[in-house]
């Protein structure tokens, strides 16, 4: 036992000394002296000729002149094989990386010209393997919105077909889930990610990185068929 408690802290100690590192790391992305809020009225998204080279070697090229309009109210699929960089246009588009050449503007602005803070506030992502925390149903979905009520949340698990499973646990929506909801099913959490996004106020732009991948099809079309009823307008 004291052997390994010993390893547990020789763990902790250098995991701390990385955490540390991190915290005291300068973002490669910052806003522009000159950025203002992106205010949205037509809401239209653009990719234009958009060049990404990472870390800044030709061979690191990965997005080449890439192109695609979209406009307000539209549902559109970016389709490539496994390994071609679509969650890199996501992430683009969140402003995560600058492109290298080209541009990408919502509502005519270019995304470089506005607060990243105003940007990603009004865009909400449900990626592939969603991050869960050791907590309750409720709070892990709440998260995203810490003034939603219990009401708008078991409103959110209902589209998306989760409520009855979770009142059915012993002690319903205060069961707490562990440490990246291993008490879920991968098509329960993927959907409990839905969830934690519809409760958040003022999305205008939703991203799903391969979402429903592990929701069986009768579900996943209920689930589409709600998001589509939720995201009206």
């Amino acid at each position: 036992m004291l052997l390994q408690l010993f390893e547990s802290i020789n763990s902790d100690i250098i995991n701390t000394e990385a955490m540390v590192k991190l915290f005291r790391q300068e973002a490669s992305v910052i806003d522009s002296p000159k950025a203002k809020p992106l205010i949205l009225k037509e809401e239209d998204m653009e990719f234009k000729d958009v060049i990404f080279i990472r870390n800044g070697g030709e061979d690191q090229r990965t997005l080449d002149k890439v192109s695609f309009h979209y406009q307000a109210g539209q549902t559109a699929a970016l389709i490539r094989k496994s390994g071609d960089n679509k969650s890199t246009c996501l992430n683009l588009l969140l402003h995560f990386y600058d492109v290298t050449r080209g541009h990408i503007k919502i509502d005519r602005q270019n995304i470089r010209g506005v607060t990243i803070e105003s940007l990603q506030d009004l865009i909400r992502i449900i990626p592939q393997d969603p991050q869960l925390f050791n907590n309750t149903i409720l709070e892990n979905i709440r998260y995203t919105n810490k003034h939603t009520t219990d009401q708008d949340i078991y409103k959110a698990c209902k589209a998306v077909e989760l409520h009855n499973r979770f009142i059915s646990l012993p002690e319903h929506y205060h069961t707490v889930i562990e440490k990246r909801g291993v008490k879920l099913s991968g098509n329960e959490r993927q959907r409990l990610a839905i969830a934690r996004v519809l409760v958040k106020k003022n999305t205008r732009i939703f991203l799903l990185d391969e979402a429903t991948s592990a929701i069986n099809n009768e579900t996943k079309a209920f689930v589409q068929r709600n998001l589509s009823r939720l995201t009206a307008g």
